[in-house]
């Protein structure tokens, strides 16, 4: 059941977001309030899988966990708002050129839900988005113990729409890395200008950020502790 926000009101706490009338409310017209705001934990930075420039948004704290669950879970479509609330202006300046393809779900959640939880919140920066990628059966890659099996699950219709533009290929969590690889395979065969990827959040950062950023967070970690770098709000 879809849940609506009402005037005024943080779509994931309901509070009052008159409370929080400041110089952010004005400029990104906010539908959650600050302490959820914050909640979010950022990471904001690019790896690169297989030479793909891959940006996460966020880590996959609890907070995360909770919010995509009553999003999907729950299928509380209003909250497919409360994702990219403060990037939104950004995303949509930076890609409007792009066709924004999207990572699918599989049908049967989709009919049951009523909506596809990327499409949705892939529209909210976007117009030109992508949804030909589709997954053949009802494979969920949460309950895989070899995840690499998806690239045999993925399939795409209508691939030639692709063919010569700049793809921003997204996707809400990445954790291995198996279904992004899988669908950039199936985007090269219609050679698109270029591939970026933007993943809302990870649970394994770690494993994707190379030697050299690895080693620049241990030397912000010290910097911080020793008091010679003031630590700022998201570094990490």
């Amino acid at each position: 059941m879809h849940q609506s926000n009402k005037n005024g009101q943080c779509l994931i706490c309901f509070g009052c977001l008159d409370d929080d009338y400041d110089l952010y409310s004005l400029l990104c017209h906010p539908v959650i309030c600050q302490k959820c705001l914050h909640s979010f934990q950022r990471y904001n930075h690019s790896v690169a899988i297989d030479s793909y420039q891959v940006t996460i948004l966020y880590y996959y704290n609890d907070f995360f966990r909770n919010l995509l669950f009553g999003y999907k879970g729950k299928y509380d479509y209003a909250l497919r708002d409360a994702f990219l609330n403060s990037y939104r202006p950004t995303l949509k300046k930076k890609y409007h050129n792009h066709v924004v393809v999207v990572v699918p779900s599989s049908n049967h959640d989709n009919k049951v839900r009523g909506f596809c939880p990327n499409q949705a919140i892939a529209t909210t920066f976007s117009a030109n988005v992508f949804t030909g990628l589709y997954k053949k059966t009802n494979y969920k890659q949460t309950s895989q113990k070899d995840r690499s099996k998806v690239k045999k699950i993925l399939a795409i219709n209508q691939g030639e729409q692709l063919e010569n533009r700049k793809i921003l290929l997204f996707d809400d969590v990445i954790t291995s890395a198996s279904t992004i690889k899988a669908a950039i395979d199936l985007i090269r065969q219609y050679s698109p200008a270029s591939i970026e990827v933007l993943v809302l959040a990870s649970n394994q950062i770690d494993r994707f950020e190379s030697d050299k950023s690895k080693m620049l967070k241990n030397i912000k970690l010290i910097l911080h502790r020793y008091k010679i770098l003031p630590i700022k709000k998201n570094d990490f």
